[in-house]
């Protein structure tokens, strides 16, 4: 075990006793072989590092999870205080992954997720959900890619859960040096775990050239405790001289020493390399002439390898260039004396054996390597490497770097690496090989080239990089042709900038790029789909429907089943808003071609089917239909985010609001995890929705308010209908009936324009009626109703012909017709039985209570009120439930039978009379803070006190009085 704090030295030396690459730290200091590594470690502190060693182990003793970042310039000593920090944690009990990515390395889809979970594969695979297990092995080229590539959520999740599994039983250290390098379809992964490691026992540590390679792998949130970093600077001019002095077989006079400080800036890589030159020079004293010592870093290198014999130097730029050299790639380059050359590189200190892999003891002198090729010597060492790897996606990369001109078959070779790139889940990656492509495309191969560059830009926005797909699309625009070229464009810009920027900007480009297609009927098809859902979220239903028919149209005539699919279910989605009864029969066309396509993946048709069959009431049906979608969307890897949605609505309406709080909570999660930026505003309706009808005020306007803020920037107008809605039914619930009167005006007048008329889509007009006949306007109110229930009973909606009869029996009372009002009612308790929701059937059951009791039928009344308080206190409605209070409280006569406290009220009670705070209630019931502050205030009420003192000495009351009557029965 390490020393404490006292020891600090010791505590180095036991470090570096336990090391995990042992020839590094010996060539940063030079060191020959046997020199006892101890003294090597020891620098650390020596050399003005004491104070980066002691918060590195301070680091590892902190609470989990944490983040530490060593930043600084290249050679600058990082890759040292890494190890020791890899070292301390296995002294320390953790587990340790770990990557070092190359700068070759960069371009290779999933490269330093391979080297940190590819040797501890068995430890978590077989506890990762299927599609997670499916998805990680497709990714680390473990498995064949069948069916679409694995979601980079379902990678992501994976990587997420192994770092959970990992950390099960112990400790574990997730480790990345050189984090510049490090992929990005990687660092995706990588930074999504980080961000969600919640209690999970882990570390990660990071060395980097640059504060933003940090920041991409999202570090920020990795902890409770932030991050934490240490800047390496440069050494002082003792500590270098500390180090060249350590060197073996070389001493430096002082001043000479001073001289080597000045020349390296304090760069302790830099100042090795001088010192070493001097010494191969045999220069052993500062003269008043200039000293021969090289200003650049080239230089230095240049002159280390001097002394290898050509064997070696030979082998060398084909180890630079290489992400993952072995000793058997060499051979197929250089020949059979690559064996001996890498032995004198290692002997030398330029090279080392990591295993079966060739590594350079520091990336600085494969860097430098690299760049002393000329242009000519580059290309032809790709060009070679290009002959010998197995890997299509490097031999690729390669293949591109070894040729300067324009080659058809280059870029065909880059596209078909993209291509398997994609189908790993590898979106970066696949994306620059896409861009190589398209550049190697030659020039008179205008369609080969806008397709590449097309395919690059939806890669990079399937990647996260919106920017640069836009950038591509938007240079692509600028040199196309009028017509078809410039149509395709368009197209893609619409899809990129529609969801980047607002779904009105994505419909004009589109319309744009209709006007430009021509006689292109399969374009043409693809286009007015797209307008058919774009413009119904953008503008209206009414003008979207010509698009959904002409797509339908165009795709029968050029014959291709699967966009005619695509183009009945949004047509048939349409026409079902617009309340038309026929929107069936599209759907079911499309679903039976969708079948017949027998294609992985979840079809467009199966989402319109949902939403006809939850909107339309069929609630048991949906939940059947969703379930089996969400089982289809983990089967597949892909994102469950809309099944969830529209399954919470399903156990909404039905009445269970605690399992639709969980399914409105993992939706949104899904939709955080998918790595969007900014959330989709629909995704927020569940959550304001089930919150507004709990009664949780502050929480469901914050949702509403938020979703109101992201409507009106992406130009979704449904959603801003169903934000207003929730915020009138809340102002309705609180007892002002003004300004939910005018909140829901607002979202009336949005509705009014959007041509959708399926009554059961939106509460906002029956809400509405039910305010204004609050407000003594019952002429008014019964104007905004008719229509509405019009369609209702057009349709035979059961839900809204239930939610109508409790209007229309609101406006008779408010006029003053208690039997109409009655009579009312009653139809509206006959549709309930159809309907099954129970908070819209107990708010008629609290509007008939309320009319029976001024026509002063209290029996019928209570009845009527009671059983409505039941209903309210079952969901958890608590403002409802407090107005069916009020409502009994004004019956003369025999009151109400005391309610005591439910279980879960019980539980917090008894924690806040110990003197608990909310807080701490909250912590050890499980529970969010304002639902204890809801509870609180119920007990409060019921119980009838106003303090947490006067709550403890009620429970203390009624204690000592069960004790009593069990001493006395």
């Amino acid at each position: 075990m390490l020393p404490g704090r006292a020891g600090r030295g010791a505590d180095a030396a036991s470090v570096a006793a336990t090391r995990s690459r042992p020839g590094a730290l010996c060539v940063l200091a030079s060191h020959p072989p046997g020199t006892p590594r101890q003294r090597v470690l020891v620098l650390l502190g020596a050399l003005g590092r004491d104070g980066e060693l002691a918060t590195l182990l301070g680091f590892l003793e902190a609470p989990l999870p944490s983040a530490l970042v060593l930043e600084g310039e290249a050679g600058i000593g990082k890759t040292t205080l890494f190890d020791a920090g890899l070292a301390a944690a296995r002294q320390r009990g953790f587990a340790v992954i770990s990557c070092r990515p190359a700068e070759s390395e960069i371009q290779l889809a999933f490269a330093g997720l391979s080297d940190l979970l590819g040797p501890v594969l068995d430890d978590f695979l077989p506890g990762l959900p299927g599609p997670q297990r499916r998805a990680i092995r497709v990714a680390l080229l473990l498995e064949e890619s069948s069916g679409p590539p694995p979601d980079q959520r379902a990678v992501a999740a994976a990587t997420l859960g192994a770092l959970r599994l990992l950390a099960r039983e112990r400790r574990l250290l997730v480790a990345v040096d050189d984090a510049q390098w490090l992929d990005p379809s990687s660092a995706a992964a990588v930074g999504f775990a980080a961000r969600r490691l919640g209690d999970a026992s882990v570390a990660l540590l990071v060395a980097t050239r640059a504060a933003q390679d940090a920041t991409r792998l999202g570090l920020e949130r990795a902890g409770e405790t932030g991050l934490e970093r240490i800047r390496l600077g440069p050494l002082g001019s003792a500590a270098v001289q500390e180090l060249v002095s350590g060197r073996g077989g070389v001493v430096l006079p002082r001043p000479l020493l001073r001289q080597v400080h000045e020349a390296s800036g304090g760069n302790p890589f830099y100042a090795l390399e001088l010192a070493g030159f001097l010494g191969r020079r045999g220069i052993r004293h500062a003269t008043a002439e200039a000293l021969p010592i090289p200003e650049t870093l080239q230089e230095l290198v240049r002159d280390r390898l001097a002394g290898l014999s050509g064997r070696a130097r030979e082998l060398l730029p084909a180890a630079a260039a290489l992400p993952n050299a072995t000793l058997a790639t060499l051979q197929a380059v250089v020949g059979s004396g690559a064996r001996e050359g890498v032995a004198e590189a290692v002997e030398a200190r330029v090279l080392e054996r990591d295993g079966d892999r060739v590594v350079f003891v520091h990336p600085l002198i494969a860097a430098s390597v690299y760049a002393s090729l000329d242009a000519e010597s580059r290309r032809e060492v790709h060009g070679c490497l290009a002959r010998v790897v197995a890997d299509p996606e490097e031999r690729a990369t390669h293949l591109a770097l070894a040729t300067a001109q324009p080659d058809r078959e280059v870029a065909d070779a880059l596209e078909q690496a993209a291509a398997a790139a994609e189908r790993r889940g590898g979106f970066a990656a696949a994306a620059g090989l896409a861009e190589r492509a398209w550049r190697l495309t030659p020039e008179g191969d205008r369609q080969g080239r806008q397709r590449r560059c097309i395919q690059a830009a939806r890669l990079y926005f399937e990647a996260g990089d919106a920017a640069r797909a836009t950038e591509l699309l938007d240079g692509l625009l600028a040199g196309a042709e009028l017509g078809i070229e410039r149509a395709r464009v368009l197209f893609e810009l619409a899809r990129v900038r529609g969801k980047t920027e607002g779904v009105e900007l994505g419909g004009r480009l589109a319309a744009e790029a209709l006007s430009e297609c021509g006689p292109d009927d399969l374009l043409g098809a693809e286009i007015h789909a797209f307008l058919g859902e774009y413009l119904r979220m953008a503008r209206d239903g009414d003008s979207a429907l010509p698009h959904a028919r002409a797509a339908v149209e165009l795709a029968e005539r050029v014959g291709d089943r699967r966009l005619l699919a695509h183009a009945l279910a949004v047509l048939g989605l349409l026409e079902f808003n617009a309340g038309s009864a026929a929107a069936g029969a599209p759907i079911e066309r499309a679903l039976a071609l969708e079948a017949e396509l027998d294609e992985p993946g979840i079809g467009p048709a199966r989402w319109s089917r949902a939403h006809q069959l939850f909107w339309s009431g069929r609630l048991d049906d949906a939940r059947s239909w969703l379930a089996t979608m969400v089982d289809d969307c983990f089967r597949l890897d892909l994102p469950e985010h809309d099944a969830l949605w529209y399954l919470c609505q399903v156990e909404f309406r039905s009445g269970d609001w605690e399992r639709a709080w969980t399914l409105a909570e993992a939706s949104l999660a899904v939709s955080e995890q998918l790595g969007l930026e900014g959330l989709e505003p629909i995704e927020l309706v569940p959550l304001a929705t089930v919150a507004a009808h709990r009664g949780d005020v502050e929480q469901a306007q914050a949702y509403a308010e938020r979703g109101l803020e992201l409507a009106e920037r992406s130009g979704h107008r449904p959603t801003l209908v169903l934000h207003r809605s929730v915020l009138g039914f809340l102002a309705l619930s609180l007892g002002d009936p003004g300004g939910a009167a005018t909140e829901l005006a607002r979202a009336a007048e949005i509705l009014q324009t959007l041509g959708i008329r399926e009554p059961n889509m939106f509460t906002t007009l029956p809400d509405r009626s039910e305010a204004l006949a609050a407000l003594g306007e019952p002429e008014h109110a019964e104007l905004v109703l008719e229509p509405w229930h019009e369609r209702a009973r057009a349709l035979d909606r059961a839900w809204s012909l239930a939610i109508a009869g409790r209007c229309r029996g609101v406006v008779a009372a408010a006029r003053g017709d208690v039997e109409g009002a009655l009579h009312a009612f009653g139809e509206a308790l006959r549709e309930h039985r159809r309907a099954g929701d129970p908070f819209q059937l107990a708010r008629t059951l609290v509007a008939l209570g309320s009319t029976q009791r001024r026509a002063r039928r209290r029996r019928a009344a209570r009845d009527s009120l009671e059983q409505a308080l039941r209903e309210f206190e079952q969901l958890g409605a608590r403002l409802w439930a407090e107005r069916a209070r009020d409502e009994l409280r004004r019956i003369g006569g025999r009151p109400p039978a005391a309610r005591g406290l439910t279980p879960s009220e019980e539980r917090v009670a008894e924690l806040v009379a110990r003197g608990l705070t909310n807080n701490e209630v909250a912590a050890a019931l499980f529970l969010s803070v304002k639902t204890v502050e809801s509870n609180l205030r119920t007990i409060y009420r019921k119980l009838g006190v106003r303090s947490r003192t006067e709550l403890a000495r009620r429970l203390l009351a009624r204690e000592s009085l069960e004790r009593s009557r069990v001493k006395d029965p």
